[in-house]
């Protein structure tokens, strides 16, 4: 049967929203996907493998395999400037890392997670999660406020707006809304954000390596092999972090040099003085290059170099 919309044959055109020109969030999303493609091969041989499957592939490959989706999209997002969304789809990745490492301290909640059938409800509460996997009192109050934080995003939490440095104020800008009211102001996001993108990123490759390295440890008790896998991602995790030390001293400087105009012109001095002082090494490494080379033509013409005397 043909129907009135096949019989039209319209040709449609959507808006598409344009990426962000920023090579710092492209460097972010470069460190995310190569995490990932470790992410990949850790699927890959554990398929390959096909040995105790309910577990290998029912459970860690289930819940890698779903980190990999949202961490996908949580670039597309952030190369949109969707910071908002991305953050919801971290809060996804930050249960399911959670889930991983909770089960991979106790092998009975395999099975527990595997046979779960309650839809309203995961297996088990988030904070006694929190409380096992991190005994440090300061790591698990630092994970429950990250969590607290994107779920103020994911509910749409009008009590969005928190403490911190992002702004002269010491807020940040609505974290659930463009447009909020504040007290007795109406606080309006203008501009974009974009300052705020590589935060979904940083979460996502992090969670990523944390999912990853849970994962492998209950492999291991399947005899699925992937201490070479876990290096690689050690290796990737540590050159991010060196990353994100580098970039957040540059933003750092920044802020200061835009406060302090004191301080900016000490750091132009400094700067020129630096630039001068490689301008003086080039030159000297220059003038030992071409000594040395009129040295080894003495050599060849001569067969030794003349004695000074």
């Amino acid at each position: 049967m043909i129907t009135n919309l096949m019989k039209q044959k319209r040709v449609l055109k959507i808006k598409e929203y344009p990426n962000i020109e920023d090579q710092r969030l492209y460097e972010y999303s470069f460190h995310v996907q190569t995490l990932q493609s470790d992410i990949e091969r850790i699927i890959k041989r554990v398929i390959k493998r096909s040995k105790d499957v309910k577990i290998t592939i029912g459970l860690v490959v289930s819940i890698l395999s779903r980190i990999q989706e949202c961490v996908t999209s949580i670039q597309l997002l952030s190369l949109k400037g969707r910071w908002r969304d991305a953050s919801i789809l971290l809060l996804n990745v930050i249960e399911l890392r959670v889930d991983c490492q909770y089960i991979a301290l106790d092998s009975t909640r395999e099975v527990i997670w595997l046979k779960h059938d309650n839809s309203w409800h995961k297996p088990w509460k988030f904070d006694k999660q929190l409380k096992e996997i991190f005994p440090d009192k300061s790591e698990k109050e630092s994970e429950h406020h990250m969590y607290h934080m994107f779920s103020m995003i994911k509910h749409g939490s009008p009590a969005s707006v928190i403490k911190s440095s992002f702004d002269n104020n010491g807020n940040w800008p609505n974290m659930s809304f463009q447009i909020l009211l504040v007290g007795e102001s109406l606080q309006v996001e203008t501009g974009d954000q974009n300052h705020l993108l590589p935060i979904a990123l940083i979460g996502a490759a992090f969670n990523l390596a944390q999912a990853s390295k849970a994962g492998i440890k209950i492999l291991r008790k399947y005899q699925i092999d992937c201490n070479d896998l876990e290096k690689q991602i050690e290796i990737h995790s540590s050159q991010l972090s060196e990353y994100l030390s580098n970039d957040m001293t540059d933003i750092l400087l920044k802020q200061k040099m835009d406060s302090d105009p004191e301080f900016k012109q000490k750091m132009k001095e400094f700067d020129e003085k630096e630039e001068y002082l490689k301008q003086e090494k080039d030159k000297a490494k220059n003038k030992l290059t071409k000594l040395r080379k009129q040295m080894e033509k003495l050599e060849e013409e001569y067969g030794f170099l003349p004695s000074s005397s």
